[in-house]
């Protein structure tokens, strides 16, 4: 995937252009970009227009599903040509005729544009899918918006993927995202508690500004060296002895070695249970060892 943000490259006009925010990249989005890449047949080629989600923010706002770099990678593993990812600082004062002609005319070459039906642009947003029909029309550019894609009665979105998170409910975070949340950062040093209970543990930091999911204990798949391990994972501040912020604290189980400074895939599987504050170690060691003996019967 080219990333055009910080160049002067303007694509020819043989694009198709998906249009998002795209936090998460849930079943929703990729119902956008499979319209996109169906275009392909046509001899276009595929392009996503969408804002860093950092520089975004709502009312409501509990922090970003992914961070803007493991967005950029998910469309890159499903094939899109081409990526224009500026802040939002940047184009909001952009009427609706001037983003529609500057940006996905001149410098995304859109010949087909694809939305979901609460797409909203234009300075304030002032501009929707009526006014995006009646532009499309007038330069001759295909327009496919796209129903909302329902999981269990209701319409998938970023803010329903958040609540499932922060709710616990993972099984359900996964199956709007088609694929399971989690994280993949660098291995740091912590208090070393976890080999002191005879259970090590590796350290990771929650990428700042993204959603944090209900404080607890979770069954994790770990990824290293190209094979998948069992885990037993921790989200949270550790109350029993205590942490200055949030982190996933994981154990492997089955196996035995030095991760420190390594970029490590813990994937979220299941809620096991809330975070408890024991009353002293000997009681939090005999409750981990419970942990790890539910982890390995659990069904992944």
């Amino acid at each position: 995937m080219t990333d055009i943000t910080e160049s002067g490259t303007c694509l020819s006009n043989r694009t198709s252009v998906s249009l998002g925010i795209f936090d998460g990249v849930h079943i929703g989005h990729r119902a956008v970009l499979k319209a996109a890449e169906d275009e392909r047949k046509g001899g276009l080629e595929t392009a996503v227009f969408t804002f860093l989600c950092g520089t975004v923010t709502t009312k409501s706002d509990t922090g970003l599903i992914y961070p803007d770099e493991i967005k950029r990678q998910i469309l890159n593993d499903l094939g899109v040509d081409y990526l224009f990812s500026p802040e939002f600082s940047m184009l909001k004062d952009l009427s609706a005729e001037e983003f529609f002609y500057k940006i996905l005319i001149k410098k995304m070459g859109a010949r087909v544009v694809c939305c979901g039906e609460d797409f909203r642009f234009g300075k304030e947003a002032s501009a929707g899918v009526k006014e995006l029909k009646s532009l499309c029309k007038d330069s001759k550019v295909k327009l496919n918006v796209i129903s909302p894609v329902m999981y269990k009665g209701q319409a998938v979105s970023s803010t329903r993927i958040k609540r499932a998170l922060i709710t616990g409910d993972i099984k359900s975070a996964n199956k709007m995202l088609s694929c399971d949340f989690g994280y993949c950062e660098k291995v740091v040093h912590g208090r070393e508690l976890g080999r002191a209970l005879d259970f090590p543990t590796i350290n990771q930091q929650i990428p700042s500004g993204t959603v944090i999911p209900k404080f607890g204990v979770y069954l994790t798949e770990v990824f290293l060296d190209g094979k998948k391990y069992r885990g037993v994972s921790n989200i949270g501040v550790k109350p029993t002895v205590g942490a200055k912020k949030p982190l996933i604290e994981t154990h492997i189980l089955n196996f035995c070695g030095n991760l420190y400074g390594k970029q490590i895939r813990v994937n979220l599987k299941k809620f096991m249970r809330e975070e408890v504050k024991f009353d002293s170690i000997s009681q939090l060691k005999i409750q981990v060892c419970k942990d790890i003996e539910n982890a390995g019967k659990e069904v992944m």
